[in-house]
């Protein structure tokens, strides 16, 4: 079985690759595991957030993890918006441009062949929009749905909406829905709606997935 190191910003996160990524990984013989990346103290079980990722912070546990020779790739999973200042803050290009501007930059720090940098476009709560009708489900909002299917409208794959304080992905879903849950709920809904929808609609998470399926093939 492959290995596969991944550094994750959050309780969700680390969620996720335990209870979705691995199950669907599993065939292409890759078994990945999350490291937290520590930011401030939990204050909420229930709806775990970590603090803004630094640079300062993940470059050491990066390599670390790069130390662990048995690993064949160590990847990150971290929200592209939200970033501490002391990542650089690209500028010019569409937001795919940009994260891979980022993604790279991070590359070109570790120098490490064995490094795959992920951020997600542009966090965690974006693929709650590939599937509107199961965020209102879950949350038992269906009073909500006309509205999430707007969000989603607005933009060719729900990666693209953006990153402004008042408009990212989990900003829209709080003012319409106070109580939705992160950890709670973004797990059951991605669950439901499946990785293989997911990535149907969000070619920056595709890419990825594409890249961890092919690491068992490399190594098997």
């Amino acid at each position: 079985m492959t290995r596969v190191l991944v550094l994750v910003e959050g309780q969700t996160e680390e969620l996720f690759v335990k209870r979705i990524l691995t199950p669907y990984l599993l065939p292409f013989n890759v078994f990945p595991q999350a490291t937290i990346i520590h930011t401030r103290k939990v204050q909420d079980a229930a709806d775990f957030k970590g603090g803004r990722v630094s640079w300062g912070k993940v470059n050491p546990v990066l390599k670390q993890l790069l130390n662990d020779r048995n690993a064949a790739l160590v990847t990150t999973f971290f929200d592209y918006y939200g970033l501490h200042k002391d990542f650089p803050k690209p500028e010019a290009g569409d937001c795919y441009q940009k994260v891979l501007e980022l993604e790279a930059w991070v590359a070109q720090k570790v120098k490490d062949e064995r490094l795959f940098p992920y951020f997600s476009l542009h966090e965690f709560e974006a693929m709650m929009f590939v599937r509107p009708e199961e965020l209102a489900t879950q949350t038992d909002r269906q009073d909500m749905l006309t509205e999430l299917q707007a969000v989603k409208a607005q933009r060719s794959s729900p990666e693209e909406i953006n990153d402004h304080p008042d408009t990212a992905p989990s900003r829209r879903i709080k003012k319409l829905i106070p109580d939705y849950k992160k950890t709670g709920h973004g797990i059951s809904i991605i669950q439901n709606v499946g990785l293989d929808a997911i990535r149907a609609e969000c070619p920056h998470f595709n890419k990825w997935l594409t890249k961890l399926e092919s690491i068992g093939q490399i190594s098997s």
